[in-house]
C-alpha cells in the first residue's frame, strides 16, 4: 500500500510513511506531551519543525529543527514534549 496512513491520538498524530521487512518510517505531529514505550532495537529522529524536549531517564534535553538523535537499544521509555513539533522517525 503506497498511500501514507495517519493515526491520531491525544496529542500525537502518527502517519507511516513508508514500511518494508527491514525498516518503517513515520512523521510525528506532536502538540503537547506524548510518553513511548521502546517498540523497536533503535530508532533514529530529525525534527523538521517546531521546538521541544525529549526526556529520558529523567534527563531533558532540547530539541528544535535540524536536531537529529538516536534512541538506542537500552532506552526502554521516553517522552517528546511540544507545540507543533514535527518529526522523522525510523526503526527496524
Amino acid at each position: 500500500n503506497s498511500r501514507p496512513v495517519t493515526v491520531k491520538a491525544d496529542d500525537l498524530r502518527s502517519t507511516l510513511l513508508v514500511s518494508n521487512g527491514f525498516f518503517a518510517v513515520y512523521k510525528w505531529e506532536i502538540t503537547g506531551k506524548v510518553d513511548f514505550e521502546k517498540t523497536a532495537d533503535y530508532s533514529l529522529f530529525s525534527v523538521l519543525a517546531g521546538q521541544g524536549q525529549l526526556t529520558v531517564d529523567g534527563k531533558n534535553y532540547p530539541i528544535q529543527k535540524g536536531s537529529h538523535f538516536i534512541l538506542p537499544s537500552d532506552v526502554e521509555a521516553w517522552t517528546l514534549e511540544g507545540q507543533g513539533l514535527e518529526l522523522i522517525v525510523s526503526h527496524p
